[in-house]
């Protein structure tokens, strides 16, 4: 995504990451990068400041309760550092979260937006909900791949026969 917006002339870009290693091959004059603890406040407002539009695609995938309670934690302190910052629009990229069997299925809709949108008319919510992200990059795709290149034989459960909705890594960033 970073790669792709600074193809847009004139486009500034900040990045808040756990880990400024991961993204250091990014940095330059027109990416700043900020890092730490993504659910502190001060380093959510420095990142946020003077922003007009804000990406939320971060994602969680871990499936315990502690996963589902931080990204809710997150999602609502980002929505209020956003209102505090003046955020005009933030693109959420949605999802799905998995769930066990004995929730009723394998996946069940990420509840991020409503956390976003939830008593914040300051700033417009633009929603996509992209199902299974494909393509080389993906944490998808790259998960497959080693699974393809290490394995022999993959047995798989039943819940591995059902049909989901994905879309391209290029069809995405466009």
């Amino acid at each position: 995504l970073t790669e792709r917006l600074l193809l847009e002339e004139g486009a500034e870009i900040r990045l808040l990451v756990s880990d400024a290693k991961t993204v250091q091959d990014l940095a330059g004059p027109r990416v700043a990068v900020f890092d730490g603890d993504l659910l502190d406040r001060r380093i959510l407002g420095r990142a946020l400041r003077e922003i007009d539009v804000a990406y939320y695609p971060i994602r969680f995938f871990a499936a315990d309760t502690w996963s589902r309670e931080l990204h809710a934690a997150f999602a609502a302190r980002f929505r209020d550092a956003c209102v505090d910052a003046g955020v005009k629009r933030v693109i959420y990229l949605g999802g799905f979260e998995f769930r066990g069997e004995s929730e009723g299925g394998l996946l069940g809709t990420d509840k991020g937006s409503e956390i976003l949108s939830a008593g914040s008319p300051e700033f417009e919510l633009v929603w996509l909900e992209t199902g299974l992200i494909v393509g080389s990059g993906s944490l998808l795709f790259e998960a497959l791949r080693s699974l393809v290149r290490n394995l022999p034989v993959l047995v798989l459960p039943r819940w591995a026969d059902e049909r989901l909705d994905s879309v391209a890594v290029r069809d995405l960033l466009e």
